[in-house]
Parts: C-alpha cells; structure tokens; sequence
C-alpha cells in the first residue's frame, strides 16, 4: 500500500464528539425566568425518532426539581446520551436553552419539546426558559497534532472497514468519529435480513403458498443457463421433498438465488450473485 502521510490536527473538545450537549455551570434556579410554578408532577409526550417518549417532570414553585424518563422506544446506545445528559443539563441550569447530541437529534428534541410541555402545564412559560442562558462550553484545550498514514473520518461500517484493512496492509491509522457511539449508519440499520439457513427455517412448518412460490420459481422462463441450473436443482430438490413427506419449509443456496433474480426483475449477474 502506498503511503500517504497526513498531518492531523485537531482540538480535544471537538475530537470525537462524545457529547454536543452544552455543558454550562450549574444555574441555582433563584433568578429562573421560567415563572412561578404550580407544585407537582406532569406528564408529558413528545414525537421521538422511533415513536413517543414520554416523561415525568417534578416542580417545586420556582424551580424544576426532577425530571425522569417514563417510556420510549429510542435505539440502544444512541438515545443514551440525550436520555442521560439533557434531563441533568435542564435541571441544573434550570434552562430549555440546551443543545442537542450529535447523531440523537430527534430523541434530544423530544426531550426538550415534553419538558416544554410540562412547563407549560405547570403555569410557566417554557418560551422564556428557552432563552436563559446556558454557559459555553469549557474553552478548546491545547491543540494536538497526530501523524498516520492514513486517516479515516466516520467510523461507520465502511470506515471501520477500510481502517482495518489500511492496518492489515502495515499502516498506521487514526479513526475520527464525531457521534457518542461507531457504526453509523449501520448501527441505525434494522429490518429483515435475507440469508440462506436450511437447519435454522426447518423449525418452521412449509405453507401452500410458499410451496406455490418455489414452483412458481422453478417454471419461471430464462435464457441464463446459470439460472436453469438453479431451477433445476431446486425442482430436484422438491420432488425428493414431496417423495419423503417433508412438511418444514425448504431453504437452499439455489432458491435464495431464484428468489433474488426473479424479484430484481433479471437484472443481477447470475455468476456474482
């Protein structure tokens, strides 16, 4: 691999971004100027990413005195800073005016959106805590600089990827990576995930209409001497099915492949898929 020197640098307080939550001084609440309250607990719900997040927000008469996290549906790992630092960070400033976490915009929002509510629901005024100051962040430390060959910036699936490999091929590597967690989009990726598994579908019992599928798949016509070999492994397959009474589903390597190229309307490579 050829090598490509890089010069890095960087500020500390922005290197890899665990946390873009402002991290003001404490506010004593004494000059709030959310209004006076009506003591008690609220509840409020806001829109999060992946649904409601609802909470509970405990006030005394001129202060917010707890704020705690009732239910939600945030992803793991992601929604776990704003879930921790926001409610703090409000409570100790005794502000709305707080910042979001990189990479959880959504999750911070709706934190800040029902605690809102719930302000409001207590007789104060959530647009006047919105604008009470929050100290800056600790100022940027010593400038750092770093050497590699090869920087990788996002530490995603692919910028791990291409990370380990520089490093396999005798490189030295740095990983920036500007979210509380790796694996970005990856992370967020969920859903069925298609894979070839005999043993593991054969728990399941087989349906008529996925047996009308196979044979569906085998009659289908095609020029591709590849994809004929696939039918006709598969309707070999089906008949020693048939003829030792089987009733879990089939799976094979064959029918995963009839199942991608047909449904992509022919236009995968046989021999690459």
């Amino acid at each position: 691999m050829k090598s490509v020197k890089r010069m890095l640098l960087f500020a500390l307080a922005a290197a890899m971004s665990v946390s873009l939550v402002a991290c003001g001084e404490k506010n004593t609440g004494e000059e709030s100027t959310g209004g006076t309250y009506t003591p008690g607990t609220y509840t409020a719900t806001a829109k999060g990413n992946n649904g409601d997040v609802t909470l509970e927000v405990t006030f005394d008469s001129d202060v917010i005195k707890s704020i705690e996290i009732k239910e939600h549906s945030e992803t793991a790992g992601i929604s776990d800073a704003p879930i921790e630092k926001i409610p703090e960070l409000i409570i100790a400033n005794q502000s709305l005016n707080i910042d979001i976490v990189t990479g959880a915009t959504n999750t911070s929002n709706a934190i800040l959106n029902a605690v809102a509510d719930a302000v409001n629901q207590a007789g104060g005024d959530a647009e006047a805590l919105k604008k009470v100051e929050v100290a800056g962040n600790e100022a940027a430390k010593d400038a750092v600089t770093k050497e590699a060959d090869v920087i990788v910036v996002g530490a995603g699936g692919s910028g791990l990827a291409a990370a380990v490999s520089a490093a396999e091929e005798g490189a030295s590597v740095i990983v920036i990576e500007k979210n509380s967690y790796v694996g970005g989009n990856t992370v967020r990726t969920g859903g069925g995930y298609a894979s070839c598994d005999p043993e593991a579908i054969s728990i399941h019992e087989m349906t008529a209409g996925q047996m009308a599928e196979i044979e569906g798949l085998i009659a289908r016509e095609t020029d591709n001497e590849v994809v004929k070999s696939w039918q006709e492994k598969v309707a070999k397959d089906i008949e020693a099915y048939k003829a030792e009474g089987k009733t879990q589903v089939y799976d094979s390597l064959e029918y995963m492949a009839l199942q991608y190229f047909f449904r992509f309307s022919q236009a995968a490579d046989p021999e690459l898929l």
